[in-house]
Parts: structure tokens; C-alpha cells; sequence
């Protein structure tokens, strides 16, 4: 049969066009399998605009044939196709670096080109290994639910499609296609799980894909009403927070895991979510990896989720008063007042502050004489004052060598108090309330 006029869908394989965007052209991931290209063959009947995107991960000997293989497809279709790779510097040999790598090349080509969505080939029997995948793997309750017919760019046409009902399609209509001598190496996990344990389950269960699908299906549906009902945290500039309160929560895991994948979008396992979990009886300022650039941290006022990043900038501004900058740093401003401002803004004498004093934030052997106490190390007053941890860095200080004047936002010294024959007032103010 032409494979440029096929005869349509046959009634063994029925992908589910209906989850793609109604507009927009449509990216086809295709590696030259026989999944890949029976989707892109039954894309090619749909009249959208489409770009199969082919990635070259440079880790096998055949990959540069595997590319000429599906160009000269999309070519006899008359879709335009795209090769993306190889990676420069080579990636690791690992399912791990091709995934990453190849969500990353996809993500590019999509942006660049403008497509609507990306079509994954994932089908039945493969839901059915990732379940059991992540069953074993110890990924906890959410990775139970499998992949998703719909995620972000992404659309799983053929996620209910078993691979027999693919075997077919691809005879019927004489689709060539490439076998990858990896998928039958049983060192990795997937191929494992494929090639020996799913075959041992099918002698007895034959049906044993399909009831796997049906139950991650069913328990997807519970876990999207279930997560409409948790209360939500809290978003902050640089990461989230969620309340000590979520700690007594019955579904805390739960909580936790959805905030974690807002900052980590792959794969989130359990033990990971159990260290977060954990830091609500953690002592203050205990923290806990969540991925390689996600920690977690035990605050004053909750679990604290955050990048990792390099430590954040220490801007130093030089007091000058009456021309005062109406802008300090980190969200807080500074003006002059004609009397002492309303709380939270603090007001202070600008005549008792020394013409050398600068504002910036916080040093080690930094010394504070609060309002109304005895001079001590700036830690330990903030440590008193219950001023999370995640905040201390960015804090405004008003300060003359080692000694803090003014902590904005919190304190003032007794020292640069106003006082009733006070004549010039400055006064700081937060611009957002925390940051």
C-alpha cells in the first residue's frame, strides 16, 4: 500500500487526536521505532501542519542512520523534519542523561518553531512498565498514576493503544520502521521490566497491561479531586512556603510533593518527599535536599522550598542625608518624615548617624544596641526576634564599621533614637512585605 495514501485508521489502533490544541502546527518526537512512526503516520492524516523532531542523542554507533532513516520517511509524507543533536559535549550513557536531554532538545525545537504541542509515542504496554517502573523503584503513591495523556507541551496520543494494536498498524499500511539493539539490553531498568518481568506477568495475566492502565487511570482521577481539597502554600520571590500548620496535616506528603514538583518539574521520588515531610519536626534552620538544585529548609514560620543558587548579592549604598536614595535594596525604600512614621516603617534621627555610614547587609562580628536593650551580636538578636533565616541576608542595615544602627524593617539602636528636639527624620520603609 502507498504509504502517501493511506486508507485511514483501521479498528486496532485509535490514537486520541481529540487532546490536541485545536490550532497551531503540531511536533511529532519520532526516533525511527515502530511506535514513533505509526504515530507519525496517522498524524500525517489530519491536515495539521506538522515537524517531526528527531533527536540524535550521539550515543550509538546507527544514530546517524537512524536520522537519515526518518528524513527520507518525512520526506516520502511530506513533512518537513528537523535532527536535533548530537550533544556537544557527549551526554553520559544513561537513561537518565538521554531523557533529560531529549525533553530539553524538544523543548528548544518547540519554542523555536512556534508548535502548539509535542506528540509523544508512548502507548499502553509502556504505561503499563512506568507504573511498575516507579512501583519499584520506591517513587512513592504519585508515581502510580503513570504518565499523562496531557502534560504542559506535551500529548500522549496513544497512551490506550496497545503495542499489538500498533503491530498491526504499521503491517496494514507497510510503515518501515528501526529497531534500537538497546531496547533489548536488560541492564537497563525499562528494558528489564519489558523484556523479562511484563512477559513473565502476561503468562498469567494476559491482560495485565491493560488492568495496569485502567488502575493508574482511576487513581489520576482520585489524586486531581483529592488535590482540589489541600490547602495551597504560600509563593515568596524565591521559593515556597508551606506553613507549620501543613505539618499536622493528614495528606502532608501530599502537600509537599505538589509544592516540590513547582520547582522540580522531573521526577520526584519518595524518599525525597519524606526528608521535606520530616522538617516540620525538624529543629529551626535544619535543611534537607530535594534535588540536586532544590533544598528545603526548616524555618520560624514553616518548611521553606528554595533553588540553590550562589549567594546572593551584598549591595553596599552610602548614607547621605538630606538627598537620601528613595530606593535601598531588596524591596525596602528610604525617605525623609516630618515626625516619627506608622509601624512597620521605622523613623530615626538622620543627624546622629556618622557621615561614614553605609547601608548593606549583614556581616559577620556584626554588633546591635536595640531600642531599649544592651549591645549584643546582630545574630543573636535576630535569632530572638524570630526573623526567618531566609530572610536575615536580605535585610537593609544602616550601619557605621561593625555597628548596626538601624535594621530595617525590625529595630533601630537606641542610639540614632528620635527624641523630642530631634529636627531631621529619616525613615525606612518595606516596599513588599517579606521577600
Amino acid at each position: 500500500m502507498d504509504i502517501l495514501r493511506p486508507s485511514g485508521y483501521n479498528g486496532r489502533m485509535k490514537p486520541d487526536f481529540d487532546i490536541l490544541p485545536p490550532t497551531g502546527p503540531v511536533g511529532v518526537a519520532v526516533s525511527g521505532g515502530r511506535d514513533s512512526m505509526a504515530l507519525l503516520h496517522a498524524a500525517s492524516l489530519l491536515g495539521r501542519e506538522l515537524v517531526a523532531l528527531h533527536v540524535n542523542h550521539g550515543l550509538r554507533p546507527t544514530a546517524g542512520e537512524d536520522a537519515a532513516f526518518v528524513a527520507r520517511f518525512c520526506e516520502r509524507l511530506g513533512v518537513r523534519c528537523e535532527t536535533l543533536g548530537p550533544p556537544n559535549p557527549p551526554i553520559a550513557d544513561s537513561e537518565a542523561s538521554a531523557r533529560a536531554y531529549r525533553y530539553d532538545r524538544l523543548a528548544d525545537a518547540a519554542a523555536r518553531s512556534g508548535l502548539s504541542c509535542v506528540l509523544l509515542a508512548h502507548q499502553a504496554d509502556d504505561q503499563a512498565e512506568t507504573v511498575l517502573l516507579n512501583l519499584f523503584r520506591g517513587s512513592g503513591e504519585t508515581g502510580l498514576v503513570g504518565m499523562s495523556a496531557s502534560r504542559g507541551l506535551y500529548r500522549r496520543p496513544l497512551l490506550r493503544v496497545r503495542r499489538a494494536e500498533i503491530d498491526s498498524y504499521v503491517r496494514e499500511h507497510g510503515i518501515p520502521y528501526r529497531d534500537d539493539e538497546t531496547n533489548a539490553d536488560p541492564r537497563y531498568a525499562r528494558n528489564f521490566v519489558r523484556t523479562v518481568l511484563l512477559p513473565l506477568i502476561r503468562s498469567r495475566w494476559p491482560e495485565c497491561a491493560a488492568s495496569v492502565t485502567r488502575c493508574a487511570d482511576a487513581l489520576r482521577a482520585d489524586y486531581r479531586a483529592f488535590d482540589a481539597l489541600l490547602p495551597a502554600p504560600t509563593d515568596e520571590a524565591d521559593g515556597i512556603l508551606l506553613p507549620l500548620a501543613f505539618g499536622t496535616n493528614p495528606a502532608v506528603r501530599r502537600i509537599v510533593y505538589l509544592a516540590a514538583k513547582r520547582l522540580v518539574p522531573s521526577d520526584l521520588d519518595s524518599a525525597a518527599v519524606d526528608r521535606v515531610a520530616a522538617l516540620f519536626s525538624a529543629s529551626n534552620g535544619t535543611l534537607a535536599d530535594v534535588k540536586k538544585d532544590v533544598s528545603a529548609l526548616r524555618d520560624y514560620d514553616g518548611v521553606f522550598l528554595f533553588r540553590k543558587t550562589s549567594a546572593p548579592p551584598s549591595p553596599v549604598l552610602p548614607w547621605s542625608y538630606p538627598t537620601v536614595p528613595t530606593e535601598l535594596f531588596f524591596g525596602y525604600s528610604l525617605r525623609t518624615a516630618d515626625k516619627l512614621p506608622s509601624p512597620p516603617a521605622l523613623g530615626f534621627d538622620a543627624d546622629k548617624i556618622p557621615r561614614d555610614a553605609v547601608w548593606r547587609t549583614r556581616r559577620t562580628g556584626d554588633v546591635f544596641t536595640p531600642y531599649g536593650g544592651g549591645t549584643r551580636p546582630l545574630k543573636e538578636f535576630l535569632i530572638d526576634r524570630k526573623v526567618p533565616l531566609r530572610f536575615r541576608d536580605k535585610i537593609p542595615l544602616l550601619c557605621y564599621n561593625r555597628t548596626v544602627l538601624v535594621v530595617a524593617g525590625t529595630e533601630i539602636s537606641r542610639s540614632v533614637a528620635v527624641e523630642k528636639n530631634s529636627r531631621s527624620i529619616a525613615a525606612v520603609g518595606v516596599t513588599n512585605e517579606r521577600h
